[in-house]
């Protein structure tokens, strides 16, 4: 009476599936890497960009040309 009851053990899947859910994983996991690395490099900008704005050729040259008064 045992296997009226009992579910039936379901068959294992054939192994190129596996290989194939293996590489799929890893691409994911893969991806998912990529995707903070972009982030984290976004937020390095953003927090060092400032500082190199601050120190831009351009800007300096702003501030020399600004400070001049009057002749010369």
């Amino acid at each position: 009476m045992g296997g009226l009851f009992s579910k039936p053990a379901a068959p294992a899947p054939p192994a190129p599936v596996k290989k194939v859910q293996k590489e799929k994983i890893e691409k994911v996991d893969q991806d998912e890497i990529e995707e903070r690395q972009k982030i984290a490099a976004k937020k390095r900008v953003v927090r060092t960009g400032g500082l190199r704005l601050l120190q831009s050729p351009m800007r300096v040259a702003e501030q020399e040309q600004k400070t001049k008064l009057g002749i010369g």
